[in-house]
């Protein structure tokens, strides 16, 4: 049976002054890149939880969220086969 999985994304912009926080990718696909601290939320997660919880996974840090920068949309068609 083929399934369609929704994953919903978050990255987060930490700034202090005129710079930007980002993080070394460690995963073979990305490996050596750089990036906004993110990663896709849990189920039942909200956006705020998701992005803080990621923040911490990634740097350590503990955060509070000010504002959101914006919200975007990309849609890519992927199934699984369930065996």
């Amino acid at each position: 049976m083929n399934q369609q999985v929704i994953k919903i994304f978050v990255s987060v912009a930490i700034r202090d002054a005129d710079r930007v926080l980002l993080v070394q990718e460690g995963k073979q696909e990305s490996l050596g890149l750089w990036n906004l601290p993110g990663g896709h939320l849990e189920f039942g997660e909200t956006l705020q939880a998701g992005a803080a919880r990621e923040v911490k996974e990634e740097t350590g840090l503990e955060v509070s969220l000010s504002g959101l920068i914006g919200a975007y949309t990309w849609i890519r068609a992927t199934s699984f086969l369930s065996l």
